[in-house]
């Protein structure tokens, strides 16, 4: 029953595939072990009466290896399932939490969720996320933005194909206010691995509408291609509902509109395309009104989406 419960979680959560799989392949390997072991006692024991004492000792000491085994089998799936179930949990927090809560009060268990779960990357990037969160929260900067620059690159190290974690790197830079190579390459990347992701694009461009004046003209262009695919996105009726994408969108289009003819185009498709005009009624804002929530872009905003 372990084993299958492990299996069906596994069809979503892809840390337990690899060891939901194995499990699997040890447990049919061993039943087929225990059904040649008893054909080749079976044969051996042909001549003798059918309940003999030997013949069922050797059936009874099989049952007992089996149901040893079996019990071993599944103590160890709920244990590591219990570990890392405990640690997705733990990572589990959302802007929210971060605001009612002290970073001192979470730190302690995204710690104790990596110490669970030291493979998981997405603990790493929580635990660094509120290092970030700390330092933009609390003024100190060099201790959390050192440890949150640390922990991000765990997570880049243990899922180096993570939109979200390459994310993370860049804000961690624009927050150092380190530009150079290493800026550009962790902000193509969070664009080049996840294009469809319209938290990923909306995250690009708050972080660089944050940080635009410090730009080179190569990043200002993945910023605005992550703003097109964002704006295509929602054209298609997809990502709506993510809070501040639309106003984030119309403050990004009526920045740059003049600089980027194809900005002004999406938008002009985006309101025309759309039968029902008011999810899409921020794009006819005026430049001259201030947008609530939006007159001061951090960096570390750009991961909540």
């Amino acid at each position: 029953m372990a084993s299958i419960a492990t299996l069906m979680h596994a069809t979503v959560e892809f840390n337990l595939q690899i060891p939901a799989n194995t499990a699997t392949w040890l447990t049919l390997l061993a039943l087929a072990w225990i059904v040649s072991n008893e054909r080749d006692e079976k044969c051996s024991h042909r001549a003798q009466p059918p309940y003999s004492p030997d013949h069922t000792h050797d059936r009874s000491r099989m049952a007992t290896t089996l149901a040893l085994t079996a019990i071993g089998l599944c103590l160890a799936l709920a244990f590591t399932a219990l570990r890392w179930g405990t640690a997705d949990l733990l990572t589990e927090i959302d802007e929210a939490a971060l605001d009612e809560s002290s970073p001192e009060q979470i730190l302690p268990r995204q710690r104790l969720a990596t110490r669970l779960d030291p493979a998981n990357h997405h603990a790493w990037f929580t635990l660094a996320r509120v290092h970030l969160y700390q330092a933009d929260t609390t003024g100190q900067h060099s201790g959390p933005l050192a440890s949150a620059r640390k922990y991000s690159r765990q997570a880049l190290r243990l899922a180096p194909s993570e939109a979200g974690n390459w994310l993370l790197q860049a804000a961690t830079l624009a927050f150092q206010g380190q530009f150079g190579p290493d800026f550009s390459i962790a902000l193509h990347r969070a664009f080049h691995h996840a294009p469809w992701k319209t938290k990923i694009l909306l995250g690009i461009v708050h972080l660089g509408e944050s940080s635009w004046p410090r730009l080179t003209q190569r990043d200002r262009r993945v910023v605005t291609e992550a703003a097109l695919h964002a704006l295509i996105r929602r054209r298609h009726r997809k990502g709506i509902a993510i809070p501040g994408g639309a106003m984030l969108l119309s403050q990004f289009c009526r920045t740059h509109r003049d600089e980027y003819a194809e900005l002004a185009k999406a938008c002009r498709k985006l309101k025309s395309s759309s039968s029902d005009p008011r999810p899409f009624s921020i794009l006819r804002i005026p430049s001259t009104r201030p947008l609530d929530g939006f007159s001061g872009f951090t960096p570390h905003r750009a991961l909540n989406y």
